[in-house]
């Protein structure tokens, strides 16, 4: 594993600087570099992102890749994200980009700040070392289409601590792609201890297979699961809803929420969607216990509240039946908006209930079935 690490770093710094074709502004601000394509393999109207400059690579923030851009009169798709495309990039946040990419090239993302990402459902290849020391990446989805996830790809992801994978033939892998982190003891003589990724989840049908090919050399335990749905709505600097797919096996849900890897709180729901409990494993920020959960035919909905502002959180949904054996299993990430500028972070006193909202733009507190301004004045 050692030699591969090395060999993809030589690999990368001794390959020549790629020219870009052209350059466009996303919605965020962000100029995005492109190299057109121009092949048979992804259609002459395809497009690779890349970078204008390797060292420093300067993309940063929350880039938006569009489907198509348009340049010299011709329309080109976004297929690809090319060789070390975001290398290096420090200070990037997260990408969003079109569900039409097929291939994150060698070295995507290696070395990067990337946090979360969406995982396109079209994509089939990962490439080596795409995410290489990504130390900041917090969720990892293998979509269905994915046929081969090559060396090295999330070799020291330290803050994984579980994968799914949707694709119903174990994808092409070797030994080593997955490790998280090295043990190294008895210096200056090391032994090397290289650590897995603790979990990957399957789909349930398809768990032996994986169990009998080389993920099993990756992962600690390996489980199969129902994979469910869910999605996060109304996100504030405070709060956050949370909405998944219900399963008729699961008799009790637990829901936890974590920061970096350490879980923040924890919450139990049954097969009615009523919450049964809920702990806390952090202080509460603006002592605000409010959390509660609706439920309709198909779907569960759980509201957060006590978050921080401009803060990466990640979820886990999972089920259990009545035997509690894990039989369901959703995972996701957001990311808490800011305050709006020029507002100070509130806070209630100690012990006060109350819950944070944002409206037009302003911030109140929902107390007592009324809101009142920061201020205290009532304002319904």
């Amino acid at each position: 594993m050692k030699k591969l690490s090395l060999l993809l770093v030589a690999f990368l710094c001794a390959t020549a600087i790629m020219a870009y074709d052209f350059s466009e502004v996303d919605r965020n601000g962000n100029t995005i570099y492109y190299t057109i394509l121009g092949d048979t393999e992804f259609g002459t109207d395809s497009l690779a992102v890349t970078y204008a400059s390797l060292y420093p690579n300067d993309y940063a923030g929350d880039i938006v890749i569009p489907d198509y851009v348009m340049y010299l009169g011709s329309i080109y798709h976004v297929t690809v994200i090319g060789q070390r495309a975001f290398y290096g990039a420090k200070d990037l946040r997260s990408v969003t980009m079109p569900e039409a990419v097929t291939r994150f090239e060698a070295g995507a993302f290696a070395y990067s700040g990337i946090r979360t990402l969406n995982w396109p459902s079209g994509l089939k290849t990962i490439g080596e070392g795409a995410f290489q020391e990504c130390t900041s990446l917090l969720h990892v989805e293998i979509p269905e289409q994915v046929t081969r996830v090559e060396g090295s790809a999330f070799y020291g992801c330290r803050l994984v601590q579980s994968v799914s994978c949707y694709a119903q033939t174990p994808p092409d892998i070797i030994q080593g792609t997955f490790i998280t982190h090295i043990d190294t003891f008895n210096l200056p003589d090391p032994e090397f201890v290289y650590n897995n990724v603790p979990v990957l989840y399957v789909h349930k049908a398809c768990a032996q297979a994986y169990r009998s090919s080389l993920w099993m050399e990756n992962f600690d335990a390996i489980i199969g699961v129902n994979f469910g749905e869910s999605e996060v709505e109304d996100i504030t600097p405070a709060s956050v809803v949370i909405k998944w797919l219900t399963d008729e096996e699961v008799a009790q849900y637990t829901i936890k929420i974590f920061k970096d890897l350490q879980p923040i709180v924890q919450y139990t729901v049954d097969a009615e969607g009523h919450m049964t409990g809920s702990q806390r494993f952090a202080p509460s920020v603006y002592h605000l216990p409010m959390d509660s959960t609706t439920s309709s035919t198909d779907y569960f909905v759980l509201t957060v509240n006590d978050l921080e502002a401009g803060t990466d959180y990640t979820y886990k949904v999972e089920g259990s039946n009545t035997s509690s054996a894990p039989v369901y299993h959703e995972e996701g990430a957001f990311r808490t908006e800011e305050w709006p500028e020029g507002i100070e972070t509130p806070a209630l006193k100690e012990g006060e209930k109350g819950r944070l909202i944002l409206r037009n733009g302003q911030v109140f507190i929902l107390r007592d079935d009324k809101i009142y301004t920061l201020q205290g004045q009532e304002v319904r």
